[in-house]
């Protein structure tokens, strides 16, 4: 199933390509309560990309 972006994924400011990045190299990922319109709402925290340690939070 392919992911579906909702509002809090960019109210950080975070780039569409370093959340997809994040979401694949994924250090840290849970299931949110609430309530999704269709599937789940997930959380996932990882590298924004290859070149630093710091880690997003997409949602």
């Amino acid at each position: 199933m392919a992911p579906k972006w909702v509002g809090s994924s960019e109210k950080h400011g975070i780039p569409r390509a370093d959340q997809i990045h994040a979401i694949l190299n994924a250090t840290f990922e849970a299931e949110l309560e609430g309530e999704a319109q269709e599937g789940r709402i997930m959380l996932f925290i990882g590298p924004a990309h290859d070149q630093t340690d710091r880690e997003w939070k997409s949602s």
